[in-house]
């Protein structure tokens, strides 16, 4: 499913406010679609392009981090 530029910016406003109100969240793309009420489709279009920012990042587990959060970095 394609997800609108609408979807896209929900989501990625959904999933910032979802590591804001929890630093140390460490889930899969699936997860967090949940967490945030969007469709995984959305919530991997913007996990991408927060990862390209260097707003978050995939840890070896194949969790969503975020990338300024040392403690968690350093427990991957």
């Amino acid at each position: 499913m394609l997800t609108t530029p609408a979807d896209f910016l929900e989501a990625t406003t959904r999933v910032r406010a979802c590591y804001s109100e929890d630093p140390g969240l460490s889930v899969t793309a699936r997860d967090l679609a949940r967490l945030s009420g969007v469709s995984v489709d959305a919530c991997v279009a913007a996990v991408a392009t927060l990862d390209k920012e260097g707003v978050l990042h995939l840890d070896r587990r194949h969790k969503w981090r975020l990338s300024g959060d040392l403690q968690s970095v350093r427990r991957s």
